[in-house]
């Protein structure tokens, strides 16, 4: 109680006028029921992780939510007292060279398709939010690795990876190139290697949300309005002009792009929000988003079996359902499960449904199995002790290659048949 009262005190030091979160804390929820942490949620507060089974959770919380827990006796704990100092340091460190920027990324997918252009191409897929307004943005790139690269070969299977949907997620980018990295410098090398891109279409595309992955990447304090100190580091949605002014700032802008999607979508309040100003902003109405219209439209043009969409963190395998805990039909929750298992196998991560975790509406996994009939996981990489959203540098190679095992699973598994026996 008085490690919360002190940094209550502390919250309220930096800002007394703004609603908007202040410090990043870990929260004892053991004494919260669900409907106390639904009452916690509809507050300003952005949860980053939570374990229902060690009863905790981490949040960015502003003034009001820490008056919140403090007035309960709930015990709270800061992670980063500061977060704007916390976003300052890092980018002030060159914190930032050791990850891709978009434009990198794009320029070593150029590099790739130049180097092995019998194994892969590059597919402009759509374009973000910002490009289709006419004040800059990005084309969202899809990287294809198969033998016969010009064609669509029915007889093989096909697998999705995905990442960065959530734009402060930026080691999610960084598995995917590992895995890239693994295939084409392993071609006609690696037996194994061999075998997927002889028999698979492995189709990744390394950042869904391009805009908000550089303005978390490059900082812009300049964009913030006077109402929102919140560091653009923190920043999770697209960067769409909710208010239509025609200036970007963090409080009234943005759509989360993982509450846009076409499966349940808004369906309650507490798996997205109808605020703009909320973090879980789900949209104005179902796929109103260019970046959640580029997946929508590419996934109907093939026939994925397996999808992998990388978020960041928890150490956690999850997939369907996000929005209820209604289970799924047997034979499916089993095929889940046995996929899930395998996976994991590789990274000592736990494999749960989403709800598990808590309600989502609108995800794509939910979508992507629901309407499309793929099997889709969403990997959160990095542990919640140490990692977070920022791990350390020296954290970012142990990171992709725990992962490398299972991307490489799920893109056999893609083919094998059946992948569970009955």
């Amino acid at each position: 109680m008085a490690k919360a009262t002190l940094l209550f005190t502390a919250i309220f030091s930096f800002s007394l006028l703004s609603d908007e979160p202040q410090a990043l804390v870990n929260i004892d929820i053991t004494t919260l029921s669900p409907k106390d942490i639904r009452e916690f949620q509809s507050l300003d507060v952005d949860i980053t992780y939570i374990d229902q089974l060690r009863g905790r959770m981490h949040a960015l919380i502003s003034p009001d939510a820490a008056a919140w827990l403090a007035h309960r006796d709930v015990s709270f704990t800061p992670m980063i007292d500061d977060i704007s100092a916390y976003a300052q340091q890092l980018y002030q460190s060159g914190y930032f060279s050791h990850f891709r920027s978009y434009p990198q990324m794009l320029a070593e997918m150029q590099e790739i398709v130049d180097a092995h252009p019998r194994i892969a191409s590059l597919h402009d897929i759509g374009d973000s939010y910002l490009k289709t307004a006419g004040r800059g943005g990005y084309d969202v790139w899809a990287l294809k690795i198969s033998d016969d690269i010009a064609e669509d070969d029915s007889s093989e299977a096909d697998v999705l990876y995905m990442a960065n949907i959530h734009a402060r997620e930026i080691i999610t980018p960084e598995v995917l190139f590992y895995f890239i990295r693994h295939l084409v410098d392993n071609y006609g090398r690696d037996a194994y290697v061999t075998h997927l891109v002889n028999n698979r279409e492995l189709w990744i595309i390394p950042s869904m949300n391009p805009d908000g992955h550089e303005y978390v990447f490059q900082g812009d304090p300049e964009q913030r309005d006077r109402y929102s100190p919140l560091e653009p580091l923190w920043w999770r949605k697209n960067m769409r002009d909710n208010n239509e002014n025609g200036i970007f700032d963090a409080f009234n802008d943005g759509v989360d792009l993982n509450r846009n999607f076409g499966f349940s979508w808004g369906i309650d309040d507490n798996g997205s929000s109808p605020d703009p100003t909320k973090g879980t902003y789900r949209g104005p109405v179902v796929f109103s988003e260019p970046e959640a219209q580029n997946i929508r439209d590419f996934v109907k043009q093939h026939q994925f079996v397996i999808s992998l969409s990388y978020h960041s963190y928890s150490n956690l395998w999850l997939y369907p359902w996000g929005y209820t805990h209604d289970p799924l039909p047997e034979r499916d929750a089993a095929i889940f499960e046995a996929l899930a298992d395998s996976c994991v196998f590789y990274n000592n991560y736990l494999a749960q449904r989403g709800a598990d975790l808590y309600l989502v509406n609108g995800d794509t996994d939910d979508w992507l199995y629901g309407e499309c009939g793929i099997w889709a996981f969403s990997p959160e990489v990095g542990h919640p002790d140490y990692d977070g959203f920022f791990p350390d540098t020296t954290r970012i190679l142990p990171l992709v290659q725990e992962n490398l095992g299972a991307n490489l699973y799920v893109a056999w598994a893609a083919g094998a048949e059946p992948i569970v026996e009955y």
